[in-house]
């Protein structure tokens, strides 16, 4: 349940205003954390947690992490390697397709020619 003010004082709502949702979301993303309710990165995990913006240094990353930033941790680092993974098919792609279109050239220059298919 979320608290609204208003003109009636503190009111319960089964709804969320903006302004609730943004302040519980920040007090569950900033709320303390220990080894039972949290995790601890490795090296590797603190490495992508600067990459995905989640902190921006190394140094600002605490010795546990919520469960929650870590799972926004992972399904940013799968968007990344999407990214990457299709990025360099397409390089690998084209750059096969120009050697192809290069060596079509320097054949029909020198004058080989298909006779029969």
């Amino acid at each position: 349940k979320f608290e609204r003010e208003g003109q009636l004082g503190s009111q319960e709502t089964s709804y969320a205003t903006s302004k609730a949702f943004d302040k519980q979301r920040k007090l569950q993303r900033t709320r303390a954390v220990d080894a039972d309710s949290g995790a601890q990165p490795t090296k590797w995990q603190r490495r992508f947690l600067v990459l995905t913006r989640l902190y921006r240094r190394k140094s600002d990353i605490p010795q546990y992490v919520a469960t929650e930033t870590m799972n926004r941790m992972h399904d940013r680092m799968r968007v990344v390697f999407i990214v990457v993974g299709v990025s360099v098919f397409f390089t690998i792609f084209f750059f096969g397709e120009f050697s192809t279109y290069q060596r079509i050239l320097r054949a029909r220059e020198a004058g080989v020619g298909v006779k029969k298919m």
